[in-house]
């Protein structure tokens, strides 16, 4: 935390355990980056983030995943589980929160990975157009438009160059 604050004095930075988070409905979006693998409770976690998103919040989770791709780095790492893909959609679905979009990292077919998780259907088109970095391009493959074009603010969710070399060589 100092060192965050010596960057970004103006920030406000808190140190808590996820499982027992002190916030309710307090904020439209929480990230989860590469943090619930290392915790035991990872449905409490969850559970927690659920409840402290305003309800029409959401979530972006990365996490490790395949099981079977575990290696001395997991160790190293103090990784209490990798996810296979079926069981991160039971847990998060149990946490109350809907799908908008699940993908993996560092693929020949896609370069990103991650999921955006909200918990209000309402809004599910929406997060999947701030995803596809403002743009109708899921309607384009779902036949929906004929082309795709910029419709709404978004944004690039690509690992930085440092961690998809990190997240490759494993």
């Amino acid at each position: 935390l100092d060192f965050a604050l010596q960057r970004l004095p103006h920030l406000q930075c808190f140190q808590m355990d996820a499982r027992h988070l002190p916030f309710e409905n307090e904020f439209d979006v929480i990230g989860a980056f590469d943090m619930l693998e290392h915790i035991p409770e990872d449905e409490a976690v969850l559970s927690e983030i659920f409840r402290a998103v305003k309800p029409k919040g959401g979530m972006m989770l990365i996490v490790p995943q395949h099981p079977w791709l575990w290696s001395v780095i997991d160790d190293i790492s103090d990784h209490k589980r990798r996810y296979t893909r079926q069981e991160l959609l039971a847990k998060v679905a149990r946490a109350g929160f809907d799908v908008v979009l699940v993908t993996s990292f560092v693929t020949l077919l896609r370069g990103e990975g991650g999921a955006l998780l909200i918990n209000d259907p309402q809004y599910i088109e929406r997060a999947e157009i701030i995803w596809e970095k403002g743009t109708n391009r899921s309607r384009f493959f779902r036949g929906q438009v004929d082309k795709y074009s910029w419709v709404d603010i978004g944004s690039s969710y690509l690992p930085s160059d440092m961690l998809a070399a990190f997240l490759y060589a494993q």
